[in-house]
């Protein structure tokens, strides 16, 4: 009987494939498989030098780098096959005979590019597995970081095609609005697929899929295990990282901090060392007013021409039309006010802490309003950011002035999150989550142009990374709603209709689901609450928290080379 070589099954396969045989093709393909994996076993026991272990792992690295690549490269294919299978299914589902099913996973991308590799002699190569425990991690982990890095390749390349794109803009507008398009698309794709953050997330991944992956080896489930693996090892050591970080922000990070932005008076350091390693707005609010009172011993900042024209200022935006809406002092008594505390400062020179104080009463009319009525007016708003504008322009020069306008932005900060807090406790309506609340505040800053241009770039990141939220917030967010601790409205009474009957029912399940949502909610409530704690950190010391924030994408990335061919 003749013996066959797994390339001579290959050719066959294809064969068979061409000719329309899918049956036979796929049977000559499982049974190189066999023989491949038949081959690889025998000589497993002979691995014994560190020689021959290096050359595994080395071998099973390279070869799960190229299967990543082309699992990523695959994806458009993929996708599309999806859809196409689903109306496949769609119609045998109604009765029609549509032949064969697609198969989703065996794309002519797929073959394509494997044929490329096995043209340069590389078929064998792409084809390793690893045969021991650690080639085994290295050639899973490094499907996860090849399939991230193709990702981030084709982006790399979409960014360089739309720069060069933009510089045809001249010549033709639209292509350079198209290029604009592009290299913003390519960037993001570099970012989620070779930045640090990205193969960090994709080597996790690789490890959390293996080991899941070994723990159910040869077991229907093992699929499974491995995408389970793969989603929920990153966030693991995320929590467990961010947890160990903490004692590091708290106690480490504030002296290195201290030594960058100390002024030499000892007085203002000892209240901006407290500012720093306790934040909070009590103490920022200390350090601001103590840099005030020492930059104030140097004399008077503020002329009387400067409050003069503030006054000015604002009265002419109010009286022209702000927000849509102008000074009628009939009925904006609040503003009037707000005005008037203005006017008392008008007789003379004035100090930081003077100023300090004429902002503070001007904003308690901000948050009060008149009656009960019109918290929050923009305009009187208006006032409290050209009140800023003048501190902001006025102090600078010597290490307490600066000092003193670190403390007046780092207050005016945490005054605007405390203002955005305490809006949508008033706007959001009754009932509704700390999350919610929360939630529609943080949008609410992050969105509005004036507010927005006194953070930074990464402390709006910030916020908008509270506001989409990971996976894992999201899922329990949603969850909670199911609470019946939820208040009541609409969704708790559906919800709670729903899981009596489950549980009088005697579904499985319902139960453990019920009890699920109920601790959902203050699980999502408290991780909210820490984000907003972070935050207020971040405003006050000017330094993100220690975090590590597992991307979505190089989780997903290198499953494709872990599924078999067969679960089609």
């Amino acid at each position: 009987m003749a013996e066959y070589t797994v390339e001579d099954y290959r050719a066959a396969a294809k064969r068979a494939y061409d000719a329309g045989n899918i049956e036979a093709a796929e049977e000559l393909a499982q049974a190189g498989m066999a023989l491949q994996g038949s081959m690889q076993e025998e000589p497993k026991d002979e691995i014994d030098t560190f020689g021959e272990y290096a050359g595994d792992v080395a071998g099973a690295a390279a070869a799960g780098l190229g299967r990543g690549a082309i699992g990523t490269l695959e994806l458009p294919e993929m996708a599309g096959r999806v859809i196409l299978r689903a109306g496949q299914e769609a119609l045998q589902a109604a009765g029609f005979d549509v032949g064969e099913n697609l198969p989703i996973l065996d794309t002519k991308t797929g073959r394509v590019l494997r044929s490329g590799v096995e043209a340069v002699g590389l078929g064998d190569e792409l084809d390793y597995r690893g045969q021991t425990t650690a080639g085994k991690f290295a050639g899973t982990i490094a499907e996860f970081a090849g399939g991230a890095g193709a990702l981030g390749a084709t982006g790399k390349v979409a960014k360089a095609t739309g720069k060069a794109a933009q510089r045809l803009s001249g010549a033709s507008p639209v292509v350079g609005r198209a290029g604009e398009s592009l290299s913003s698309a390519g960037s993001s794709l570099q970012k989620a697929g070779l930045s640090a953050p990205a193969q960090t997330t994709a080597v996790i991944a690789g490890a959390g899929s293996e080991a899941a992956g070994q723990a159910l080896e040869g077991s229907p489930l093992e699929p499974v295990a491995r995408v389970i693996g793969a989603l929920a090892a990153p966030t693991a050591v995320a929590r467990s990282f961010n947890l160990a970080a903490k004692p590091y922000d708290s106690w480490i990070k504030p002296s290195q901090i201290m030594k960058e932005v100390k002024t030499g008076n000892e007085v203002v350091d000892a209240t901006l060392s407290r500012a720093i390693s306790k934040p909070s707005s009590e103490t920022q609010y200390a350090f601001k007013n103590t840099a005030y009172r020492e930059a104030d011993k140097v004399g008077d900042v503020f002329t009387e021409a400067d409050i003069i024209g503030l006054y000015a200022q604002s009265d002419d935006k109010l009286k022209s039309g702000f927000a849509g809406r102008k000074y009628d002092v009939r009925g904006d008594g609040h503003i009037q006010e707000a005005m008037e505390v203005l006017e008392k400062y008008t007789k003379g020179n004035s100090t930081l802490m003077n100023i300090d104080d004429m902002k503070q009463q001007v904003r308690a009319k901000y948050a009060k309003g008149i009656d009960g009525r019109k918290p929050y007016d923009p305009r009187i708003k208006a006032i409290l950011d050209d009140i800023d504008e003048l501190i902001e322009t006025k102090a600078k020069g010597s290490s307490l002035l600066n000092a003193a306008r670190l403390g007046h932005v780092r207050t005016k900060k945490l005054e605007l999150l405390e203002d955005a807090l305490g809006a949508a406790d008033k706007e959001v309506k009754a009932g509704a989550s700390i999350v919610t609340r929360y939630k529609a505040a943080i949008k609410k800053l992050s969105t509005n142009k004036k507010d927005k241009s006194y953070f930074t770039a990464d402390e709006i990141a910030a916020m908008e990374g509270i506001l989409e939220g990971s996976l894992d917030d999201k899922v329990l967010r949603q969850f909670g709603k199911l609470s019946p601790l939820n208040g009541f409205n609409f969704m708790t009474v559906i919800s709670n209709l729903g899981m009596g009957s489950a549980v009088a029912a005697g579904v499985p399940y319902a139960i453990p689901a019920l009890a699920g949502s109920i601790i959902a909610k203050p699980i999502s409530e408290a991780m909210i609450k820490s984000q907003i704690k972070d935050l207020n950190r971040f405003l006050a010391t000017g330094s993100a928290p220690t975090k590590f924030k597992p991307q979505m994408a190089p989780r997903t990335l290198g499953l494709a080379p872990q599924l078999p061919q067969e679960q089609q």
